[in-house]
This record gives C-alpha cells, sequence and structure tokens, in this order.
C-alpha cells in the first residue's frame, strides 16, 4: 500500500480515487433516493438465499422498487425524481 519512501502506491492511489467517486455518487444521489422514499416508489427488501448445503443466508437492509407503487404513478409524480424535478 505504502512504497519505501512511506508514499501511497499506485494502486492505493487507485483505490482511494474510486472510493472518492463513490462517494461523490453516493452524495449526488441523495435528492433521488428522498424523491424515491417520499413518493414510496422505494420499499424494503430482503433477500433469503438457501444455499446448496442447506443453510440459509439473509441480506437485509436493502431496498427494491415498489412496483405497484411505479404502475399507479402519475408522470408529474416521477418527474419529481428526476434532477430537474427535484
Amino acid at each position: 500500500m505504502f512504497d519505501d519512501l512511506g508514499r501511497p502506491t499506485p494502486y492505493l492511489e487507485t483505490i482511494a480515487e474510486q472510493l472518492g467517486e463513490l462517494d461523490a455518487g453516493w452524495q449526488a444521489s441523495e435528492g433521488f433516493f428522498a424523491a424515491l422514499t417520499r413518493h414510496e416508489l422505494i420499499e424494503p427488501l430482503t433477500l433469503e438465499i438457501t444455499l446448496d448445503d442447506g443453510t440459509t443466508n439473509r441480506l437485509v437492509g436493502y431496498h427494491g422498487i415498489a412496483r405497484s407503487a411505479c404502475s399507479s404513478s402519475t408522470p408529474p409524480r416521477l418527474a419529481s425524481c428526476t434532477p430537474k424535478g427535484t
């Protein structure tokens, strides 16, 4: 991660840059996710997976598209989720 002089290696610099881009994207999407939540267009999602050995894994804390809310949404409601509409 660091070279002999204590400087970041190119690998570490690349990872730091990618994390910065990920964080910037997350921050930029805050309004979008707020609009989805405000209009109830997303809902909590738990994914349960049973492996071949019989053990079950659960993925909790995720969100998915609320299909019924999306299909009944009006164009103005959906437009409010776009950058110009928020």
